[in-house]
């Protein structure tokens, strides 16, 4: 009796104690009845949290450390203090940066739309931040085709010219593309300079159950634009000619036709 006694008493602790250790995995935490995982934007740290000391994966809501010392030649990181993220501002706080290192993100992580991935710098800078901001500009020239959305990247408390090469990435919601009949190469991103655009090197990454995903670089600080094109006669004829080639449908062709017409 007294063994019985003994195996549920092992057994109701082990009961007890297996949300701690799975805490200690890091994953994430539970507050409150609502699970925020390790990862995710969802303006909780879990290493806040007793139970989870060190996330298995960098959360965009805990503070990024700083690199570990050693490397250069391009090969390092800057140190980054502080991080701020919604759908509408995507904010770094830089310690320091040099241009022996850069400065580089989550690639998949995105607070707004269009994400800054990497840059560099041609100076030393201290104290400085990066911010991208979802801006609706009243008065402007718009580029030309359908613009999903505006953006404005500074640097804040930087020297002018401080900053040299810029990675973004950003993505388009799936739904969007369609109903403005936008295929999903036809995405491309542009600076503005002045009253004109300049449309910068574009590459289709990736897509998934809900976005397309892009890939561009500039070299400056300002004003960004996600735009969709419309379909060329060219696009169309390469799909017809994919399809007597047997490397298409012609469901593909008539949809082609339609987004062709439809812009």
């Amino acid at each position: 009796m007294k063994k019985i006694i003994l195996l549920l008493l092992i057994l109701g602790v082990a009961f007890f104690l297996a949300p701690s250790v799975a805490n200690a995995v890091c994953n994430g935490v539970v507050v409150c009845g609502t699970n925020y995982s390790c990862g995710v934007a969802d303006g909780v740290c879990p290493e806040d949290f007793q139970g989870c000391d060190k996330c298995s994966v960098q959360d965009p809501d805990c503070p990024v450390p700083p690199p570990q010392p050693g490397g250069g030649g391009g090969g390092t990181t800057g140190g980054v203090q502080s991080y701020q993220c919604s759908n509408e501002i995507e904010m770094y706080y830089i310690t320091s940066l040099t241009p022996k290192q850069f400065f580089g993100t989550i690639e998949d992580r995105y607070c707004t739309d269009l994400h800054m991935y990497k840059f560099t710098v041609v100076k030393d800078v201290s104290g400085i931040s990066t911010v991208v901001n979802l801006i609706h500009p009243q008065e402007i020239i718009p580029p030309e085709g359908k613009v999903y959305n505006y953006y404005n990247f500074t640097l804040q408390r930087a020297p002018a010219g401080a900053i040299n090469n810029v990675t973004f990435r950003f993505r388009v919601p799936i739904n969007w593309a369609e109903n403005n009949s936008v295929a999903k190469n036809k995405f491309v991103l542009y600076k503005q300079k002045r009253v004109f655009w300049e449309r910068l090197d574009t590459k289709f990454l990736k897509e998934d159950e809900f976005y397309y995903y892009y890939g561009a670089t500039g070299k400056s600080l300002g004003v960004y634009a996600i735009v969709g094109q419309g379909l060329t006669i060219w696009d169309v004829l390469d799909v017809v000619s994919k399809y007597y080639s047997n490397q298409t449908s012609f469901d593909n062709v008539l949809h082609t036709i339609d987004m062709y017409y439809s812009f």
